[in-house]
């Protein structure tokens, strides 16, 4: 999540979004992290990453971009994301057994 602490619809998406990563802490292959882009050293970072308005939320897998979250800003859209990106990865498994 990139953000300003200034807008409102960051502050309305929040506690949602803490609450989502709250659910996945324990799970080691899922992290939710949140950018302040009002600080300095930040500022580069969010230029880099495309962030245009606030709040933005990429998903990145393995460090790189993979896609921009356009869903619900509640907690269920959250971890509703987070369930079908763990689906997919799944799929993808199956498929490689199966190609064994």
């Amino acid at each position: 999540m990139f953000y300003a602490p200034w807008c409102p619809h960051c502050k309305n998406a929040v506690p949602h979004f803490t609450t989502a990563a709250e659910l996945f802490k324990e799970d080691r292959k899922i992290a939710y992290a949140a950018v302040d882009c009002t600080k300095g050293q930040n500022h580069e970072l969010c230029k880099q990453e495309g962030v245009e308005g606030y709040p933005t939320f990429n998903y990145y897998n393995y460090g790189k971009f993979s896609e921009r979250y356009s869903g619900d800003r509640g907690e269920a859209g959250f971890v509703g994301f987070m369930r079908s990106l763990r689906g997919r990865d799944q799929e993808k498994v199956g498929k490689r057994k199966d190609e064994l």
